[in-house]
C-alpha cells in the first residue's frame, strides 16, 4: 500500500540565496534589483495599489505581482508590467526600500490604503 520511499525536500540555506541564477539572466535580475531596491518604486506602486476602486478585499493579482512571476517570463513581465516586486526572485533585498512605504500605508486609516498594505504584505509573506 505504501511506497518504499518518501520524497522529502531540503530546507533552504540559512545565510545564502536559495536561487542560483544562470549568467544569461544576470542582466534581467540586475534590472529588477535596480528598480525594486529604490524606495521611489514602492511609492509609485502604492499610488496605483491604493487607488479608490470598487474592491472591498485585496486584489489577488496585486498580491501575485509582489510575490513572484514565472521564471521563463521574467523579462517579459518586467518590461510589460513594471509593478513587480519579485520577492521570490530577490528574496529580502527590496525590503529596506519597501518597509517605510508599507509602514506609512498601515498607519493610514483610509480603507484603500489599508487594502494596498494588505496586498503588499501578503505578497512579501507569500514570497
Amino acid at each position: 500500500m505504501w511506497n518504499d520511499t518518501v520524497s522529502l525536500y531540503t530546507l533552504p540555506h540559512t545565510s545564502r540565496s536559495t536561487f542560483q541564477w544562470e549568467q544569461a539572466s544576470a542582466n534581467a535580475v540586475q534590472a529588477i534589483r535596480d528598480v525594486t531596491t529604490d524606495p521611489e518604486y514602492w511609492e509609485n506602486m502604492t499610488m496605483y495599489y491604493s487607488e479608490e476602486n470598487h474592491e472591498t478585499t485585496i486584489i489577488q493579482d496585486n498580491v501575485s505581482f509582489v510575490k513572484s512571476i514565472c521564471k521563463h517570463d521574467l523579462l517579459y513581465f518586467f518590461l510589460v508590467h513594471r509593478s513587480l516586486a519579485l520577492v521570490q526572485v530577490l528574496e529580502d533585498e527590496p525590503f529596506k526600500a519597501f518597509k517605510p512605504t508599507v509602514e506609512k500605508l498601515i498607519a493610514d486609516k483610509d480603507h484603500n490604503k489599508q487594502r494596498a498594505a494588505a496586498e503588499l504584505l501578503a505578497g512579501v509573506l507569500g514570497g
